[in-house]
């Protein structure tokens, strides 16, 4: 399915945004799905930080990513966490803050794998990744 035809229901799902900025925003996931399947079908291997706030752009990833190995890493961390992290990094998403999106990114999905930020620095994580790869792969 192409993303240009996104069901208004799924335009919606993230009311505090304008439209306008919806419609760039449309714009802008379309470009990264389709740079992501690009890079994959030109033999890259990626590893893509991407925060899953909205269902149907998932679901059109997902749908891209057919006949591709991919996996999909859950980077837990609580609210509160989140909170103070994106505090302490002076800088908030163009979607707003953490806590607009929070509850989207952990409902529902299926996640491959799952990590935890607040328990496992970023060099722990990274192991964890590497040793499930491999797992997946030997």
């Amino acid at each position: 399915p192409s993303i240009k035809t996104i069901p208004k229901k799924y335009c919606n799902e993230n009311k505090n945004l304008s439209d306008l900025i919806q419609k760039s925003l449309v714009k802008v996931i379309a470009g990264m799905n389709e740079s992501i399947v690009t890079y994959l079908r030109l033999g890259n291997n990626l590893i893509v930080d991407y925060i899953l706030f909205n269902k149907f752009f998932l679901k059109n990833l997902r749908d891209n990513l057919k006949g591709y190995d991919v996996f999909f890493v859950k980077v837990q961390v609580s609210l509160e966490t989140a909170n103070k992290r994106e505090q302490e990094r002076n800088n908030i998403c163009p979607l707003g803050p953490v806590s607009t999106y929070y509850s989207q990114v952990y409902d529902g999905l299926d996640y491959d794998l799952v990590v935890d930020s607040e328990k496992n620095s970023s060099h722990e994580i990274a192991i964890q990744i590497k040793n499930f790869i491999e797992k997946r792969y030997i």
